[in-house]
């Protein structure tokens, strides 16, 4: 068995996209990029090669626009169920409810413990003008239909992006998220990531970024009340940790870190097949290549691995940061 592990390597399906984030420059792509079944398969049969995988998560742009998602993740299931992955995930924006259906019922008999994660970005008014007029009720139909139909099968989990125009509505997103059951994802929005949400421009994201004495003090007061109420209450669905992590990076940002291990136990793959273990650095291979991951790619890993051991990076704060960051 591989010596080496991976807690999450997530793949990119498409870039095609219908929302309209104003966050996010996915959309705004013109020319469309799509991995096959085929060639997310071979990747993930090298990877386990030389990794122990724990988790695989599907993304896009929006991954049920993609043709034939419907065979990937039964391919990804087969994996979990052999033992290559221990999880698998599927991220989407929520808004094609019937597709979702489709595809859940496809494969209905493995989906036993797959996560499956919908964006919300505030209530109906502030997720609609962050992500496109009529999405919110759209997500929240599939978010309805998921904890309905498979009820202690999938996890749902919400996924909330922290920016200064929904920051003041971060605990009315998590009481939506006790509401349906789905595990609460608290994150802050990235203004720059050039190896996925903005390989386009994307003015707009600088605007999202937001740290005022306001801000700080709202989200420090939301953050309590989401911890007070998660004590109080026999089901967990948020990591609290995760939320002082992502306050004391607001309030103190990067001075205050030791030192980033993401890039030791993460890899994200594009809808092109670069392969990045840090969205901040270059590449360190591509996925469609035939000696894929090659010498090339472990000695590239690596360097980004040591830059980020230094914090030689913009010092971001990265989807589940409490996982990677050693903090003094």
């Amino acid at each position: 068995m591989p010596d080496s592990f991976l807690n999450v390597v997530t793949i990119e399906v498409t870039n095609r996209c219908q929302s309209r984030c104003r966050m996010c420059g996915i959309w705004r792509e013109k020319d469309r990029q799509e991995l096959s079944c085929a060639q997310v398969v071979r990747a993930l049969e090298r990877l386990s090669r030389h990794f122990r995988i724990k988790t695989v998560s599907i993304t896009g742009g929006e991954p049920l626009l993609h043709p034939d998602l419907e065979n990937i993740i039964r391919h990804l299931l087969a994996f979990r169920n052999k033992g290559k992955i221990k999880v698998l995930g599927l991220y989407s924006n929520g808004m094609f409810t019937a597709a979702l259906r489709r595809l859940l019922s496809s494969n209905k008999r493995d989906l036993q413990g797959m996560f499956l994660g919908i964006s919300l970005d505030g209530v109906e008014k502030t997720h609609d003008h962050l992500r496109g007029r009529g999405s919110f009720r759209k997500a929240i139909a599939s978010l309805a239909m998921v904890t309905k139909e498979y009820a202690g099968v999938i996890k749902p989990e919400v996924k909330f992006t922290i920016n200064r125009f929904n920051y003041r509505e971060m605990i009315d997103v998590y009481q939506i998220a006790r509401r349906y059951q789905a595990e609460f994802l608290p994150k802050l929005v990235e203004i720059y990531v050039p190896s996925y949400y903005h390989r386009h421009p994307c003015p707009e994201a600088a605007a999202a970024m937001g740290n005022s004495q306001e801000m700080l003090s709202e989200l420090r007061h939301q953050t309590l009340a989401i911890a007070r109420q998660e004590k109080g209450s026999s089901t967990k669905l948020v990591d609290v940790s995760l939320l002082k992590m992502l306050l004391r990076w607001i309030e103190i940002g990067k001075n205050d870190l030791g030192r980033c291990r993401r890039p030791e136990y993460y890899l994200f793959i594009s809808s092109s097949g670069k392969t990045y273990s840090c969205g901040h650095a270059m590449p360190v291979g591509s996925a469609l290549t035939g000696n894929f991951p090659s010498p090339a790619f472990f000695r590239r890993r690596q360097k980004v691995i040591e830059a980020a051991s230094v914090l030689e990076c913009p010092g971001c704060p990265p989807f589940r940061s409490a996982e990677f960051l050693d903090v003094r």
